[in-house]
């Protein structure tokens, strides 16, 4: 049998770091930062508690890299629905629709929508995670659009954009946001 190439040596590496960083996720998603420990992670991934470490220096580390994914996952989600979506309240229900229908059937972004949310809430999220949200709140500027141009169509009630942004997929009473939710609302799994 020949030896592995430098190739393949990358590959299987960059697998087993996936396969960390996934079950992070879930673990993260379920339990959050302060409950979840590093041997739950290599339980998990089924990895040996010391191999980790050839690939993350911490649990922080771990959790701000999953933090970083999440939210430019969630950016390039309002992109897309953005493009396909003409009017904000159909863009909001969509990208709605599509966060809860993942948590629903236990998909990767549905985990890091909890994660995102148990990082907002929770004081002992780390520094270097927080930082990363609070630089990436100017992301939201996508949303903020689309908050924006559904209060001047009157489809989402007045007040502050920014606010709105925060509290509409980061607080579970969202649904209030909306002045009149209609058919779409009734049809769309939430």
């Amino acid at each position: 049998m020949a030896p592995r190439n430098v190739k393949a040596n990358d590959q299987i590496k960059d697998e087993r770091r996936n396969q960390i960083l996934l079950a992070a996720l879930k673990r993260f998603a379920r339990n959050g930062f302060s409950a979840t420990k590093m041997s739950d992670i290599t339980n998990d991934a089924e990895i040996s508690d010391g191999l980790v470490y050839h690939f993350f220096k911490s649990k922080d580390e771990i959790f701000t890299e999953l933090i970083e994914y999440a939210i430019d996952s969630l950016g390039n989600v309002i992109t897309e629905i953005k493009a396909i979506a003409d009017e904000p309240i159909e863009q909001l229900l969509q990208i709605a629709s599509r966060i809860f229908e993942s948590i629903d059937n236990r998909e990767a972004p549905g985990y890091y929508y909890v994660l995102m949310m148990n990082a907002i809430s929770c004081e002992a999220t780390p520094i270097s995670a927080s930082d990363i949200i609070q630089k990436s709140m100017n992301r939201l500027t996508l949303l903020r659009d689309i908050v924006v141009r559904g209060q001047k169509l009157g489809q989402i009630r007045e007040g502050n954009p920014e606010g709105s942004c925060r509290n509409l997929f980061f607080d579970s009473s969202w649904p209030c946001l909306f002045k009149s939710l209609g058919d779409n609302f009734q049809n769309t799994r939430l």
